[in-house]
């Protein structure tokens, strides 16, 4: 009779430790799959004067959303080509000047554009901003300034 309870009770116990293995996986899966996801954010600039649309994404992703890349490009397509405008950084501004005109405001420590391009029929200006101070008053007062906001994190912000 004792033997017979030995085994009951040792079934019990593995049953029990395979059911906690399983909950523990189904919880990690959770925990990995909130983590590891591809956070994107879009939007349009229409120049109605020259026919021409600038597409602006933003994407962050990695296990710990330390990736991230914001683009402008004339075509809607998902992944930056060559001829995109791209800044590795998570936070820049924009404002739309005059009819056919762009204007990007970047801090000093991203690499890369150049600081004049052209997407299709709109010329690109990128504006370094090397003053930390007035990156900090870029990003307090940007609607009062009429710019754009578009950051990784937060989607966009219009003035």
């Amino acid at each position: 009779m004792e033997r017979r309870n030995k085994k009951r009770i040792l079934w019990g116990i593995l049953l029990l430790f395979v059911f906690f293995l399983f909950y523990y996986l189904y919880v990690l899966m959770q925990i990995f799959s909130v983590i590891n996801k591809t956070e994107e954010h879009s939007t349009t600039i229409v120049y109605e004067e020259v026919d021409q649309c600038i597409f602006v994404k933003s994407i962050m992703w990695g296990l710990l959303g330390n990736h991230y890349r914001i683009f402008f490009s004339d075509t809607d397509h998902t992944y930056p080509e060559e001829r995109d405008v791209i800044f590795y950084d998570s936070e820049i501004f924009y404002k739309s000047n005059g009819i056919d005109s762009l204007y990007i405001y970047k801090p000093s420590n991203i690499r890369k554009p150049e600081e004049n391009r052209q997407l299709g029929k709109v010329k690109v200006k990128t504006i370094t901003v090397v003053n930390g101070t007035q990156w900090d008053n870029y990003k307090r007062n940007f609607k009062n300034l009429g710019l754009s906001r578009i950051s990784v994190c937060d989607g966009i912000e219009l003035p």
